[in-house]
């Protein structure tokens, strides 16, 4: 938890942040403006583990 990830959806690549660890897929926190972008009611998502790519792991420094 707390990585910061990058993903695709509808053609934006979008950077968030993981707050839980499915088995299958992740909970992402992303910014409120990509939200209302994308339509959403929240700034959480799903995505699955196939589909993203960790940017910064937590504890790391870049």
């Amino acid at each position: 938890m707390g990585n910061q990830i990058l993903f695709s959806r509808k053609d934006f690549n979008i950077l968030g942040y993981v707050v839980i660890v499915r088995k299958n897929s992740v909970v992402v926190r992303i910014n409120n403006d990509v939200a209302l972008k994308l339509k959403y009611e929240n700034n959480l998502t799903i995505v699955n583990h196939k589909n993203y790519e960790i940017i910064v792991e937590k504890g790391t420094v870049a």
